[in-house]
């Protein structure tokens, strides 16, 4: 993750292209059905953050990409193309 993020200032800027730690992100308002499309599309080719990360909406993409690295090295999930990784949050759309 040291190479992924700029820490000689504060670690608040992404160096290289992390496109490959988030495939798609789950978004809309509160209370619009975010929780039940997850559910839906959720299968063994999925793997979605336990909890709501809102962290694009407020332009924190690099605490993002550490709590991203963080749990899919311990899902040993990282390294696999096969599966697609997702995000949720029902407030990105409002910010």
């Amino acid at each position: 993750i040291t190479e992924m993020i700029d820490y000689g200032g504060k670690g608040w800027n992404i160096q290289t292209d992390v496109r490959w730690m988030l495939d798609f992100a789950v978004i809309g308002f509160p209370k619009c059905g975010t929780t039940t499309m997850l559910k839906y599309l959720n299968s063994n080719n999925l793997w979605t953050a336990p909890r709501e990360w809102c962290e694009l909406g407020w332009n924190q993409s690099a605490p993002l990409l550490r709590k991203l690295y963080r749990l899919q090295s311990s899902a040993n999930i990282l390294d696999n193309m096969h599966i697609k990784k997702g995000i949720k949050c029902p407030s990105d759309v409002e910010n």
